[in-house]
């Protein structure tokens, strides 16, 4: 019975260092405290449970933003709005220009009405 008891204590004493460890931030490289303010994208670590005692080191800052688009081109109402998400779709594709007026000279006819006396 000492023998099982003593075994047991002694167990116990073995895993002290471990479980503080794990449950205080022990350890050096522990960075449970100091986290990316949110919103922040992956890699940055969640927010630390308590009980966590400051100071602990901090991690990398975050990642930047995404990058915003170029500035839209006219009409498209600038400045177009950037990222965080969602990133903005492309501006829409400027209207194409009205065709050429085509008339072939007189007798060449017109297309679409669009060349006054031709074909007269």
């Amino acid at each position: 019975m000492f023998v099982r008891s003593s075994a047991v204590l002694l167990l116990l004493i073995a895993l002290v260092p471990f479980s503080s460890a794990f449950l205080f931030g022990g350890g050096g490289g522990n960075n449970c405290c100091c986290c990316c303010p949110p919103p922040c994208p992956p890699p940055c670590p969640p927010p630390c449970p308590p009980p966590c005692p400051p100071p602990c080191p901090c991690p990398p800052p975050c990642p930047p933003p995404c990058p915003c688009p170029p500035p839209c081109p006219p009409p498209c109402p600038s400045p177009c709005s950037c990222c965080p998400p969602p990133c903005p779709p492309p501006c829409p594709a400027p209207p194409p220009p009205p065709p050429p007026c085509c008339c072939g000279g007189c007798g060449g006819g017109c297309c679409g009405g669009g060349c006054g006396g031709c074909g007269k």
